[in-house]
């Protein structure tokens, strides 16, 4: 028995395939017989080698699939071009995102990384993109009567917010959950209320029960809550209408008063001035409870706010410096950002990348730390040279 060996070529599968001939032959001179087994022989081997050979899978996938994922789906378009998410073998798909509105292209990951908003992919498997967006920075700027939109990925200046209205030192910002945004104007005395797509002014969103609106925050109960500095008192407003709920604390432990941020047992703690102290408060009565912070750490502490350790961090214009106290007992726990990166802070936040950010008013700047250990990262944003940067929020996703 001889073999005859056959390669098969697949577009993906190299195989072997082995035909037995099998060799006959008559003993004496049986010629016609001999004949006949060789010719048998040959006949089924080169149809079976044949048929072997020719039964080859050279067919590849007709189509690879493009799955695209959107990170903040709402803040921006992503197209493909051509459309469809099923191309041919080898061919160049365009991928075109575009922001919307106060909010800014953040990249592709996963089987294409790029950082532009136009990406061509060339289709020789089946690939996987997610593109996000991230939204953008506003900062009140405090002595230019305007609220700075800034790129919130690379925090590149992009324009004044508001179209219009009447703001007088805007001091502290928020977004509503309707996407509107909230600016305390400190000087005309009332909330105003901003379109949060065009800018434009929508109205005054409250003014009733304060003289010097300081800075802002949403309570648990997701009403609204404005420092009065000259009244000494916090007041409570609904927050999607604007109405006047009530003075929710007052009097005692309330002395020229400027940041407040809500634990997360519901306590609120605002920062005094006068006293040069932060005061706790009953989250449900708004009965005062006492100083949390010990006496003589602070010399001018405006912005508070609670880190991801739990930790309670107060910006102290006086000193310069970002101070760390323990979040449930007010303990001193020291400097918690590099003193020699900040010169004048007001206002802080927690970024939707997890980090920390502050307004500097003396470097007219936006500096960026780590959350939780305080490490520098960089300056984010700077302002315009000369500006008062105060209270800053980062648009919400949709």
């Amino acid at each position: 028995m001889h073999r005859i060996g056959v390669w098969v070529l697949t577009a993906s599968v190299v195989s072997f395939a082995a035909v037995a001939l099998s060799a006959g032959c008559s003993a004496g001179g049986g010629g016609g017989g001999g004949g006949t087994g060789n010719t048998n022989a040959n006949t089924n081997g080169n149809a079976n080698a044949n048929s072997d050979a020719n039964t080859n899978d050279n067919t590849g996938p007709e189509t690879y699939s493009l799955s695209l994922t959107v990170v903040g789906e709402g803040a921006g378009t992503v197209e493909l071009d051509p459309a469809g998410g099923a191309y041919a073998p080898g061919a160049e798909v365009r991928i075109v995102s575009r922001p919307g509105s106060g909010y800014s292209f953040a990249g592709y990951r996963g089987d294409v990384e790029a950082a532009g908003q136009v990406v061509t992919v060339t289709m020789d498997s089946d690939k996987s993109v997610t593109a996000s967006f991230k939204g953008n920075l506003f900062v009140a700027l405090f002595n230019r009567d305007t609220v700075f939109e800034f790129n919130g990925v690379t925090g590149a200046a992009l324009d004044a917010f508001p179209r219009n209205g009447n703001l007088l030192g805007p001091i502290g910002v928020l977004f509503r959950s309707d996407g509107n945004l909230l600016v305390c104007s400190r000087l005309s005395n009332d909330i105003q209320e901003y379109n949060g797509v065009s800018g434009r002014y929508v109205g005054s969103a409250a003014q009733e029960g304060f003289e010097s609106p300081r800075l802002m925050a949403f309570g648990p109960n997701g009403n609204l809550f404005v420092v009065d500095s000259v009244n000494n008192h916090v007041v409570e407003f609904d927050a999607e209408t604007g109405e006047y709920i009530d003075v929710f604390a007052q009097g005692n432990g309330l002395d020229d008063s400027r940041g407040l941020a809500f634990r997360d047992d519901g306590n609120l703690f605002v920062a005094n001035r006068g006293t040069k102290d932060v005061s706790e408060f009953d989250g449900t009565t708004g009965a005062f409870l006492g100083a949390f912070t010990p006496a003589g750490a602070l010399d001018d502490p405006h912005g508070l706010l609670f880190n991801p350790a739990g930790d309670l961090l107060v910006a102290d214009r006086g000193l310069g410096q970002i101070l760390a106290f323990d979040g449930q007992t007010g303990e001193a726990l020291g400097e918690f950002a590099p003193a020699q990166e900040l010169a004048e802070p007001i206002e802080m936040i927690v970024g939707p990348n997890g980090h920390l950010f502050v307004t500097d008013r003396t470097n007219a700047s936006i500096v960026e730390f780590s959350a939780v250990t305080g490490e520098f990262i960089g300056v984010f944003a700077t302002a315009e040279a000369g500006s008062f940067p105060s209270g800053l929020a980062f648009k919400p996703l949709p």
